[in-house]
């Protein structure tokens, strides 16, 4: 047991920014570069003869990348996207189907009752407009005591 204490005495404990550097360049940088150089030599081999069944080839390859590399990755980002905007609509249409008769009710209400207030509406100002005939007679005989007021004519001769 002493020298198992010993040993880790001596030995220092690594830090976690050394830790760190050492498995970022082993997890992410050398996977990285070997994907590149892998691309690299895929190009120089078929990029490198002249002949035109290689030049065909490249295109089919290049093609190939591009719907790899470029197509697949855009559709797959854009897959989320895609599916809450399906589920947007599905549920606006379970909002508007659900919604749909409890709105109708209170399209018919407010109409029913916007005919009643001009039922009323008519009815009072009938009953006003012959209200107001009857009392016409007294009006004229009031507007005796009314003050005169002065006429246009009158206005201008005072200045």
């Amino acid at each position: 047991m002493e020298t198992q204490a010993t040993s880790e005495e001596k030995k220092p404990r690594e830090s976690g920014a050394v830790i760190h550097r050492r498995e970022t360049t082993w997890q992410i940088y050398l996977p990285f570069l070997l994907g590149i150089g892998v691309l690299v030599l895929a190009f120089a081999v078929v990029g490198i003869p002249s002949d035109p069944a290689w030049r065909d080839r490249a295109q089919a390859i290049g093609d190939f990348l591009y719907t790899f590399l470029c197509t697949l990755p855009i559709l797959v980002c854009l897959l989320p996207i895609y599916v809450l905007i399906l589920a947007g609509i599905y549920g606006m249409r379970k909002v508007h189907s659900g919604t749909e008769r409890p709105l109708r009710k209170l399209e018919n209400l407010s109409e029913s009752l916007a005919e009643r207030i001009e039922t009323a509406t008519k009815f009072v100002n009938e009953k006003t407009i012959s209200f107001s005939t009857l009392f016409e007679p007294l009006d004229t005989l009031f507007s005796m005591f009314d003050k005169p007021t002065p006429s246009d004519k009158e206005i201008d001769n005072d200045v």
